[in-house]
């Protein structure tokens, strides 16, 4: 898909937890796609650990 993540961060209370994702096309232009933006919610999982195991 040619897609990059430019930032990534994970925020948490102890209560709840948030995960930012800001992602972009080869063109650096937002994704407005529902079928690419779909697929980015669907595989959230696995950026949330890739982003942790930078952290870490």
């Amino acid at each position: 898909m040619n897609l990059t993540i430019t930032k990534a961060y994970i925020s948490s209370d102890g209560g709840w937890f948030m995960d930012v994702f800001n992602v972009v096309d080869n063109d650096g232009n937002k994704i407005r796609d529902k079928e690419v933006m779909d697929y980015i919610q669907s595989v959230r999982t696995y950026l949330i650990l890739i982003v942790q195991s930078r952290i870490i």
